[in-house]
């Protein structure tokens, strides 16, 4: 596992180094998270929001691009400087702090959600309702439920998209994790799926969808 989250890393940084996972930490100089802050990409029209414990996750970050904080009477602008993630304090609606976070950088797609592609996403499917099916395979039981969804020689692929690599393979991941097929997911063991039609936020590997899996154990 450890082996294949390398080579897909690496397939990444390969194919395009700004499809890289950009985290980032928002907090007061007291040390209390903020939340619900923008986060946004200038000129890019990407943005996030922070979490309740003052996370962002972005993609497609290039080293002298600016972020723009806005909310509960902040408006500034940092620069990432070359920085693969970043941490930021906050002192009077004002920046004292920036620095870049190993742990955050180590987290990989964890705190990344939708973000400015709001119309790709089909939807998320509760786990319950999947088992309702009767279906034991998770792939299958998906079939049917997610509009444009089907299997082609054994695998899941989106109907009506265009490759843009040769390969019409989703992009799969199990509790932000990739994943080569979702073959070994139990299905009673999952909370929710989610499909992207469109994933590029994910990088040049998501271009032809994405599913997200959120399983039962891992909040456990």
């Amino acid at each position: 596992m450890f082996l294949c989250l390398s080579i897909f890393s690496s397939a990444l940084a390969q194919e395009g180094g700004e499809s890289v996972p950009f985290n980032g930490l928002i907090s007061q100089a007291s040390g209390a998270k903020v939340n619900k802050i923008k986060v946004e990409v200038k000129s890019t029209g990407k943005y996030t929001y922070t979490d309740k414990l003052g996370r962002f996750g972005l993609t497609y970050v290039k080293p002298d691009d600016i972020l723009i904080l806005t909310g509960r009477n902040l408006s500034v602008e940092v620069a990432v400087g070359g920085r693969k993630s970043m941490k930021i304090m906050l002192q009077d609606n004002l920046i004292s702090q920036t620095e870049e976070s190993e742990e955050l950088i180590e987290t990989g797609y964890g705190y990344i959600k939708k973000r400015e592609v709001t119309n790709s996403n089909t939807g998320s499917i509760s786990g319950e309702e999947l088992r309702r099916t009767g279906v034991q395979n998770l792939e299958r039981a998906l079939l049917g439920r997610v509009p444009g969804l089907a299997m082609i020689d054994g695998e899941l692929t989106i109907r009506g998209k265009n490759s843009i690599n040769s390969s019409t393979k989703l992009l799969y991941l199990v509790d932000n994790q990739p994943v080569e097929s979702l073959s070994f997911v139990n299905i009673s063991d999952v909370e929710s799926v989610t499909v992207f039609k469109d994933g590029t936020m994910y990088g040049i590997r998501g271009a032809n969808g994405v599913i997200l899996v959120k399983t039962i154990s891992a909040k456990r």
